[in-house]
């Protein structure tokens, strides 16, 4: 990972205000400070040259602010970016990420889409005197695009049955559902999975035990520690 949560308002205002970067985020004069914003409950996601600042717009469905100085911008960016999806999908109660950029900003565009992203809407009246258009990326979405997700699906499988038939899109969803167990999201995490399985024609997976974790998957029951994994065969 590539990028951190921080609530240093100091780095990031010192971002937000840099002359590089303070005319493409706010419209008007003067400094702008984020310490009010991080103080109320924001993420902001710390890399080295700038970072995602999130604003909470509603029950899971989180605005993302990107503000990178010029030597952040490009690959770098979107490797910051991939890894702050990863964060905020896994860690926090994060269902939707989305993003208002002015209609003539071509780079901010570019990154969204390279990072998932896609065009929702547009709203004739924006922050700049221009269209602004919404993109988004929900986590149904961004489990379909992340490559750790297969991994995770792959190692989950491998632990109990070697002989898992090669299904990509079910390890997507299950890896996806183990990256946000291990990061604390359990209920989130039961429920992303079974909304998919009910879809799918896959049986829906169960919660034994919260302390310990101990997870009710049909064929096995499946005990977390951290990281230690306990998989027993349901008799």
């Amino acid at each position: 990972m590539i990028v951190t949560p921080s609530k240093d308002a100091e780095f990031l205002n010192s971002v937000i205000n840099d002359p590089t970067v303070r005319p493409s985020v706010w419209p008007g004069n003067g400094p702008l400070d984020a310490k009010a914003l991080l103080d109320a409950g924001a993420v902001f996601l710390r890399a080295e040259h700038g970072g995602f600042l999130l604003e909470e717009k509603g029950p899971g469905l989180f605005e993302v602010h990107t503000v990178f100085l010029p030597e952040g911008r490009g690959s770098h960016a979107l490797e910051a970016c991939r890894d702050g999806m990863f964060h905020m999908f896994t860690t926090t109660p994060c269902v939707e990420v989305i993003t208002r950029i002015s209609k003539t900003n071509v780079a901010a565009k570019r990154l969204a889409r390279s990072a998932g992203m896609k065009r929702l809407f547009q709203v004739e009246v924006g922050n700049f005197g221009v269209p602004d258009e919404i993109y988004s990326i929900r986590l149904d979405e961004w489990a379909f695009k992340d490559p750790r997700c297969v991994k995770a699906g792959e190692w989950f499988h491998g632990r109990f049955d070697p002989d898992h038939e090669d299904e990509p899109d079910h390890d997507r969803f299950v890896g996806a559902t183990v990256e946000q167990i291990k990061g604390g999201q359990v209920d989130k995490a039961l429920f992303f999975y079974n909304r998919w399985a009910l879809m799918a024609g896959y049986a829906s997976i169960s919660l034994k035990s919260r302390e310990p974790l101990v997870l009710d998957i049909v064929s096995h029951t499946v005990r977390w520690d951290g990281e230690n994994m306990e998989v027993t065969p349901c008799r």
